[in-house]
């Protein structure tokens, strides 16, 4: 019976430090070295904006729209298949429904359809601040320098 209640008590002691350790806040991760953001425009494909090495296939975030519409596709790699693409600018977030598809290696691509009137877009538009908020970290995705004007370029196409 001792043993028993020993065994108990000890069950009772470890299930607040294994939920406190699921339940950590998430911690931001830099991204990538020589990444940044750059602006393209075609008639075809309309205006993208991109979060990746330069002149190169890897992105992390790209943004898509279709001039004047202010609806913007939204395509992230991640590690881990998720349901919704999470976005995070100061103190806005914006979670949108998102499609994972199977991507590059061990990473999953997500797609959403958001608009450039989404919280999280409207203070990353303001301020060039923008993080990819993922299950197990966050991705900050600065604007700075030249990138900052590609960010202004991007929204002002896509706005109606």
């Amino acid at each position: 019976m001792a043993r028993s209640f020993a065994s108990a008590v000890a069950v009772a002691l470890a299930i607040p430090l294994v939920l406190g350790s699921c339940m950590a806040p998430l911690q931001p991760h830099p991204a990538p070295g020589g990444m940044t953001w750059s602006l393209h425009e075609t008639r075809e494909e309309g205006v993208k904006l991109a979060f990746g090495a330069p002149a190169s296939d890897s992105v992390v975030l790209m943004m898509t729209c279709l001039p004047k519409s202010d609806h913007v596709v939204l395509s992230a790699e991640v590690r881990q298949p998720e349901t919704q693409l999470v976005l995070a600018s100061g103190k806005s977030q914006t979670r949108i429904q998102a499609i994972a598809t199977p991507g590059p290696g061990d990473f999953q691509i997500l797609e959403a359809r958001g608009s450039t009137r989404d919280r999280a877009l409207v203070a990353f538009a303001a301020t060039g601040q923008l993080s990819l908020i993922q299950t197990d970290r966050i991705l900050p995705l600065t604007a700075s320098g030249p990138a900052r004007s590609s960010v202004s370029r991007f929204f002002a196409a896509c706005r109606a």
